[in-house]
């Protein structure tokens, strides 16, 4: 199975539209949650995933725009963009974001969260040492995980020695089946990484193989639909920055 590694759209269908073209032949999406929040298109985004065959998780922000917890915990941009994403929704696309799991196990190697296995929504894995408790908690062979918008690799070698590798794009990187790892393959819709382009990754299951990409994308497009409806200046310029 060749698995297409994607989270954090963030209502950016510009990206999403490019990175389904970069993609090109895997058999499912793999997404990792955060499929609204902060841009312009939830409803467009949402629909435009549902095409596609994918296993999709819940992300803080699928859940703070759909009603089901409070935004309390949000920032103030993230909170205004998620009240503003509240009202472009239907009731059916609320309801489908509402119910997406917080886990979900794609096989008996694969298991995916937003956050971390520890606190699915909430925690950030930045650190090897975030990457260690969890590892330590957690059984699991592969975790993909979002959240951080950041593309990293975390391997636990059977030895209990811990790496870490910050992944270059369209390089190959063959995974060590005696391993257990935690991959975030970037934000689609918001990188943070100080590179604007889009970063989502593919995973082949059978070659244990897992390859990164970065793809350009119009987001001077983006920005102006984000102007026109009065969305956060500081959300606006981040895109063109990769911040």
């Amino acid at each position: 199975m060749r698995y297409g590694i994607i989270a954090d759209i963030h209502s950016n269908l510009e990206a999403f539209q490019q990175v389904l073209k970069a993609l090109g032949l895997v058999d499912t999406l793999l997404c990792l949650g955060d499929i609204v929040g902060y841009g312009p298109n939830p409803s467009e985004c949402i629909e435009l995933l549902k095409q596609y065959p994918n296993m999709t998780i819940a992300g803080n922000h699928d859940l703070g725009c759909s009603g089901k917890i409070e935004l309390s915990d949000f920032n103030t941009d993230a909170r205004e963009a998620c009240e503003w994403s509240q009202q472009q929704l239907s009731e059916e696309q609320r309801n489908y974001l509402q119910n997406l799991p917080l886990t979900r196990q794609v096989n008996k190697d694969i298991i995916l969260v937003h956050g971390s296995p520890r606190s699915p929504i909430w925690e950030y894995v930045l650190s090897k040492d975030d990457a260690i408790t969890n590892f330590n908690d957690y059984r699991f062979r592969i975790c993909f995980i979002g959240h951080t918008h950041i593309p990293v690799l975390f391997e636990e070698e059977p030895s209990c020695i811990y790496g870490l590798v910050k992944p270059q794009p369209n390089g190959i990187i063959r995974l060590n089946r005696e391993s257990r790892y935690i991959i975030n393959a970037g934000s689609i819709g918001q990188p943070r990484d100080g590179n604007p382009t889009a970063s989502f990754a593919i995973f082949d299951h059978s070659k244990w193989e897992i390859e990164f990409y970065r793809f350009s994308y119009p987001f001077e497009t983006t920005q102006e639909k984000m102007k026109k409806e009065g969305l956060s200046s500081f959300l606006i310029n981040r895109l063109s920055l990769g911040i």
